[in-house]
């Protein structure tokens, strides 16, 4: 969501209707920099070579071996899962999901 929010920008209907609501016009804005923000720092936390993999499966839906052919090239079956899952645990713990 934070990638959602940070990287999307609102339609010109959407941004009036909710400028109407809150009578605060950077109200949106501040919003969309501050989830932005949040998704770089998550980002940082993954693994420099594991990141355009896990970019791959959940920004551009793609499956796990079709990330894999792309990104990790990595010819044991069941790599790519335990590496999607590995990124998911460490994106857990920086969101406080798992202590």
């Amino acid at each position: 969501m934070n990638y959602k929010i940070g990287h999307s920008h609102p339609s010109v209907i959407s941004s009036y209707k909710e400028r109407s609501q809150t009578h605060n016009p950077l109200e949106i804005s501040e919003n969309a920099v501050n989830s932005k923000l949040q998704y770089e720092a998550a980002r940082k936390h993954i693994p420099y070579r594991y990141l355009k993999f896990f970019e791959y499966v959940v920004l551009d839906n793609m499956t796990l071996s079709e990330a894999n052919k792309i990104s990790l090239r990595s010819t044991n079956k069941k790599a790519p899962f335990k590496k999607f899952k590995e990124c998911l645990n460490i994106l857990a713990y920086h969101y406080g999901y798992v202590r």
